[in-house]
C-alpha cells in the first residue's frame, strides 16, 4: 500500500497544503483572497489567484484536502522519484497554474456563448486538484499497465484508466 519512500518534495508540498488549511481556518479571508474568482482574476487584475487556489482547501470540509494529498502521495511520489523534484515540482506547477488559468478564463467564454450566467463569473474555486489530475495523468502514462487496485468498490484495471474513472466520477458525484 503506497509508495516506499515520500521523496521531499512531495513531503514539503504535503506540509505546505497542511499549513495553509490551518491558516484558512483561523483567517477565513486567506479563502477569498486566494481563490480563483473568474472576475476578480480577470478585470481585477488579481493574478495571483491562479496559483494560490491550488493550496487552499474548504477548511469546513476536510474530505476534499485529505483525497487530494493521498492522491499526491500515493501516485506523486513514484513520479518524483522518476523525474527529480526540480522537474516533478515544476510539473505540479505548470498544471496547477495552468488549471487556474482555465477555471479564471472558461467561465467568460460560456458566458459569452450564453451556456452559463455571467452571475457564475463572480463564483470562486479552490483546492489543488488541477495539479493532482496532472499527477495522475503523468503517473499513469509512465506505467499506463500498472494496476490500480480500489477498496472500495473492490476493482482493479490498469493505470492508463485512471484519469477518465476520476472524471467520470467528477462528471457524477462531483469533486470530493
Amino acid at each position: 500500500f503506497g509508495p516506499p519512500v515520500t521523496p521531499l518534495v512531495v513531503k514539503q508540498l504535503l506540509i505546505a497544503n497542511a499549513i495553509v488549511f490551518v491558516a484558512q481556518y483561523l483567517f477565513p479571508w486567506i479563502t477569498n483572497l486566494g481563490s480563483v474568482v473568474p472576475v476578480e482574476t480577470v478585470q481585477g487584475l488579481q493574478l495571483w489567484q491562479p496559483f494560490t487556489y491550488m493550496f487552499l482547501h474548504d477548511p469546513r470540509s476536510p474530505l476534499h484536502i485529505l483525497f487530494n494529498m493521498f492522491m499526491l502521495w500515493m501516485f506523486g511520489s513514484q513520479v518524483a522519484l522518476v523525474w527529480g523534484a526540480k522537474r516533478f515540482l515544476r510539473y505540479y506547477l505548470i498544471c496547477g497554474v495552468g488549471a487556474g488559468v482555465l477555471i479564471a478564463l472558461v467561465p467568460y467564454l460560456l458566458v459569452w456563448a450564453g451556456l452559463r450566467s455571467p452571475v457564475t463569473l463572480g463564483l470562486g474555486t479552490l483546492g489543488a486538484s488541477g495539479a493532482i489530475y496532472g499527477v495522475v495523468l503523468a503517473y499513469s502514462l509512465i506505467w499506463p499497465d500498472r494496476t490500480i487496485a480500489l477498496m472500495f468498490p473492490p476493482v482493479a484495471f490498469r493505470a492508463i484508466w485512471l484519469v477518465p474513472i476520476m472524471v467520470g466520477m467528477d462528471l457524477l458525484v462531483g469533486p470530493p
